[in-house]
């Protein structure tokens, strides 16, 4: 089967935790909205079927300043660079790999 990534808005997370007797049941409902779908997103998701497990991965759209740079294919990583002695007007340099 193939893969599908979609791009949208969470709303709402609920996480609901049953206990039984002897068993113990947890279910995570993520609502979203505002989701980015083409042609082939919807062939791959109409594939699947209610029950069916997938894999699902969250990630953040957003960048964010705290976040690691990630090392280039080439095993080079991009650096800050800021040089002083630049007078009134200091020359400052950074490279962004996306």
């Amino acid at each position: 089967m193939g893969t599908s990534i979609l791009r949208g808005c969470v709303k709402k997370i609920n996480i609901i935790n049953r206990t039984g007797r002897e068993r113990w049941h947890q279910e995570i409902q993520i609502l979203v909205s505002d989701i980015e779908m083409n042609n082939e997103n919807l062939i791959e998701v109409r594939r699947f079927r209610p029950d069916e497990i997938v894999e699902i991965e969250l990630r953040s759209a957003q960048l964010s300043l705290f976040d690691q740079p990630k090392k280039a294919p080439d095993g080079e990583e991009s650096e800050e660079l800021c040089l002083e002695d630049g007078g009134d007007c200091p020359i400052i340099e950074q490279e962004f790999r996306f």
